[in-house]
């Protein structure tokens, strides 16, 4: 009751080319939905934020994937930690703390 599995998560072309040894953003998310929908808690981390010349829209389209889970992998809510500064990300990932995943 008391643990949360949390995930790192950063947009797509980011992670293809530093997240070298990790698993795909799309498995991570498809992993998320599978623990959500058996009654595991899931913290999203959003770390390191990497600024570059798209980088708003590179994570806007993170954040849609991530929605595309509402309403189809259970009702328990997402802990979100944004890390270094979450006032520069688009408003709806920061509304991201009261949705299900």
């Amino acid at each position: 009751e008391n643990c949360v599995i949390a995930f790192s998560l950063m947009p797509d072309k980011m992670s293809l080319e530093l997240d070298l040894k990790a698993p795909t953003i799309k498995r991570r998310i498809d992993t998320i939905k599978r623990l959500s929908e058996i009654g595991w808690k899931i913290g999203l981390r959003f770390d390191p934020l990497i600024f570059g010349k798209f980088w708003r829209d590179y994570y806007k389209e993170l954040h849609e994937k991530i929605y595309e889970l509402e309403g189809s992998a259970g009702t328990n809510k997402c802990r979100v930690h944004m890390n270094p500064a979450p006032k520069l990300i688009a408003p709806e990932l920061m509304a991201m703390k009261h949705t299900a995943c």
